[in-house]
C-alpha cells in the first residue's frame, strides 16, 4: 500500500481531517486518495461485504475535477476531495436505493436527498454505499438483494446494524467517513459493534429530507441521520458538514463545546439497569471508567434513574414503532393482531408492533406526552450534570442469525436467553427524548471483541458529547482496528 505523502503511514490509517489537509496543501491529489480507496475496497472488501454498491468511475470523475477545482483556488467545503462512503438507505442520484427489497433492487434515485447534498457541498465524493439489513430492520447487515456483511474483527459475527456495513467499512480501512442514520441504534450499536464512533444527533438537526421511498417531508419520529468515522475529530467536522439550518420550525445551532478538558466536565455514569439484562463485561467496565474519571473531572456520580426506565421502554417501543409505520400499508399489522388474537399460530413481539402501528392518536398522544415529561425531566438532569455514560448494547457482537426474524429470535446474554428486542433499551431510552449520543469503545470483551458505551449530552450539545468521547480515549486507550494499522 502508498504510504502518504508526508509520513510512512498508509492513507487509510490517517484521519479524514488529515487527508483533507493533505489534499488542500497539494501534497496529495484527490484522485490519488479516490484509487487508494477503491483499491482498499475491491481488494480487502470481499470477505466483509460492507460496500456493495459500488460508483467508481463517478467518484474518479468528480475527484479530478477536485483537483482542477483546487487549481484553480477554489478549496471547496472542508471535505474537499476526501473520498467517503455513505449508508445504502440514502437516496444519492443515480444509484439504488432499496434497502435489501428485491422489488426495489436496480432503481436509481433521481436526485440527492438534502444530506447528501450537504456532503457533496462539503467537498466529500461518494465511492458507493454500505449494505444494511432487510429494511434498516435488525441489529445485523444482511439481506437477500446485497447478502452477509460480517465483522471485521471476526467472520461470522454481526457487524451491528442498521448501518452495519458503515461500522465495518471503517473498522476494515475501507473507507475514511460514513454517513448512518439511526433511530434504534442504528448508528450506536454497529460503531460498538466495531469498535469505531458513531454519533446521533439531536433530533431535528439535520434534515431528512428526500430519504423516503413514500416522499414524506414530515420529520420522523426519533430517527436521524449521523456521523461514523474511526475518530472524534472527524465525527466533529462531518457533523458540521450535515447540520446546516434548514427553513422550518426547528432550525437548530449546535452549541460549542464547553470545555477542552476532563476536568470542565460534571460526568454521570449508568453503568447498568435492572430493567434490562446487560452483560457483567460491559457493567463492570464502566463501573472501572467512574473510578478512572474520578480524578480527571470536574465531578463523577453514579446515576440513579429518576424515572420508571421499564415504562421508558415500552413507551419508546411504541413510538419506534409508530414512526417506522407512518405511509406504510395497515394490512400487514392488522394480519398480525388476528394471528395472535384468534389462537396461538401469532408471536407476541410482532403482535405488540402490530398494536403500536394501529394505536390511536390519542394513544400516541398519551405516550408522547410521557416521553415530552420525560425530556423536561433530562434538561433538569442536564443542569446539574454535563455528559452521562451508559452502556450501548446489551454485550459484544453475537453470531450471525441466518434463520427466523428479529420478532421471534433470542439473544444470549451472559449465559441467559432474553427478547432480541431488548437491545433497543440502551439506545431507545436516550433517542426517544431527542438527546445526542456518541458511540465510543469502552474495550474488548474476554473473546477479544469490542464493547461500546455511549456519551450522552442534552439536546443541542452535540460537540459535548463528542469532545468528552475523543477525552475519554486519552484516559483509557483504544484498541486498534483490524483494517487500520500500518500493515493493514
Amino acid at each position: 500500500m502508498r504510504p502518504s505523502p508526508s509520513t510512512d503511514v498508509p492513507l487509510h490509517a490517517l484521519a479524514a481531517a488529515e487527508l483533507a489537509a493533505l489534499i488542500r496543501a497539494r501534497r496529495l491529489s484527490a484522485e490519488e486518495a479516490t484509487r487508494y480507496f477503491i483499491d482498499r475496497i475491491e481488494r480487502h472488501d470481499g470477505p466483509v461485504n460492507a460496500v456493495p454498491v459500488r460508483d467508481f468511475e463517478r467518484a474518479l470523475a468528480c475527484a479530478r475535477q477536485a483537483d482542477v477545482d483546487l487549481a484553480r483556488g477554489d478549496a471547496g467545503g472542508p471535505l474537499h476531495g476526501v473520498p467517503m462512503t455513505v449508508k445504502e438507505s440514502f437516496f444519492v442520484q443515480g444509484l439504488p436505493t432499496c434497502m435489501g427489497e428485491a422489488s426495489r433492487a436496480g432503481i436509481p434515485a433521481v436526485e440527492d436527498s438534502v444530506t447528501i447534498r450537504n456532503l457533496k457541498r462539503a467537498g466529500a465524493i461518494i465511492l458507493g454505499k454500505s449494505n444494511v439489513p432487510l429494511m434498516c430492520g435488525d441489529w445485523q447487515s444482511s439481506n437477500d438483494v446485497y447478502g452477509e456483511t460480517h465483522n471485521p474483527w471476526r467472520h461470522g459475527h454481526s457487524p451491528g446494524g442498521s448501518s452495519g456495513g458503515s461500522a465495518a467499512a471503517l473498522a476494515a480501512g475501507l473507507t475514511p467517513l460514513e454517513l448512518g442514520n439511526d433511530r434504534a441504534g442504528s448508528i450506536r450499536v454497529p460503531a460498538s459493534f466495531c469498535g469505531v464512533y458513531g454519533h446521533k444527533p439531536t433530533w431535528g438537526a439535520i434534515s431528512g429530507l428526500g430519504d423516503a421511498f413514500n416522499g414524506q417531508v414530515s420529520p420522523s419520529d426519533i430517527g436521524t441521520a449521523g456521523p461514523m468515522a474511526t475518530n472524534t475529530g472527524d465525527l466533529e467536522v462531518l457533523l458540521r458538514a450535515l447540520a446546516v439550518p434548514q427553513a422550518g420550525p426547528r432550525r437548530f445551532v449546535l452549541e460549542a463545546p464547553r470545555a477542552a478538558s476532563l476536568k470542565g466536565y460534571r460526568v454521570a455514569v449508568w453503568c447498568g439497569d435492572p430493567a434490562v439484562r446487560t452483560s457483567e463485561e460491559i457493567t463492570s467496565q464502566l463501573a472501572a471508567l467512574a473510578d478512572d474519571l474520578a480524578p480527571a473531572c470536574k465531578s463523577v456520580t453514579l446515576f440513579q434513574p429518576f424515572f420508571d426506565t421499564a415504562k421508558a421502554r415500552e413507551v419508546y417501543g411504541a413510538l419506534r414503532v409508530a414512526a417506522v409505520a407512518t405511509g406504510k400499508s395497515a394490512d400487514k399489522w392488522s394480519e398480525h393482531v388476528r394471528a395472535v388474537e384468534a389462537g396461538p399460530g401469532g408471536h407476541p413481539v410482532a403482535y405488540r408492533h402490530a398494536k403500536a402501528a394501529l394505536m390511536t392518536h390519542r394513544e400516541w398522544s398519551l405516550h408522547d406526552e410521557w416521553r415530552n415529561r420525560l425530556r423536561a425531566a433530562w434538561s433538569r438532569f442536564f443542569e446539574e450534570w454535563d455528559i452521562l455514560i451508559c452502556p450501548a448494547t446489551l454485550r459484544d457482537p453475537f453470531p450471525i442469525y441466518r434463520s427466523g426474524t428479529p420478532e421471534t429470535r433470542q439473544l444470549e446474554v451472559d449465559g441467559r436467553l432474553v427478547d432480541y428486542y431488548d437491545q433497543e433499551f440502551w439506545p431507545g431510552l436516550i433517542g426517544m427524548c431527542y438527546l445526542p449520543a456518541t458511540a465510543a469503545p469502552l474495550g474488548l470483551s474476554r473473546q477479544g471483541l469490542p464493547l461500546g458505551m455511549q456519551v450522552v449530552a442534552a439536546e443541542g450539545a452535540d460537540y459535548d458529547a463528542i469532545r468528552v468521547a475523543g477525552l475519554l480515549a486519552d484516559l483509557r486507550p483504544v484498541p486498534a482496528l483490524p483494517g487500520r494499522g500500518a500493515g493493514g
